[in-house]
């Protein structure tokens, strides 16, 4: 076994007894008067909730719109530079 110095070792043990009060579980006591708040923290829960799932759902249509409207987008500017080009027909050749 390694002796320590007695600096090291009074260190050691203070380090030793910094993270021992790290470990101290800590509990919260609330009166009755208080009750209403797990409640409103429930509802508010359930709000968050209901809230995120309609700003997927709303992300979701609005992406599959973005998409459908940037394809007519660009078949319509495809139309518009076929226009343009007086002696091309728009038919292969």
């Amino acid at each position: 076994m390694v002796e320590m110095p007695d600096e090291e070792a009074a260190a050691y043990e203070a380090a030793a007894m910094e993270e021992a009060e790290c470990e101290v579980e800590e509990m919260i006591a609330m009166d009755e008067e208080d009750g209403y708040l797990e409640i409103v923290i429930q509802l508010l829960a359930i709000v968050h909730s209901l809230t995120s799932l309609s700003m997927l759902i709303a992300y979701y249509c609005l992406k599959v719109w973005v998409i459908i409207a940037h394809r007519e987008s660009r078949k319509a500017h495809n139309w518009k530079n076929l226009g343009s080009n007086p002696g091309h027909c728009g038919l292969p050749l």
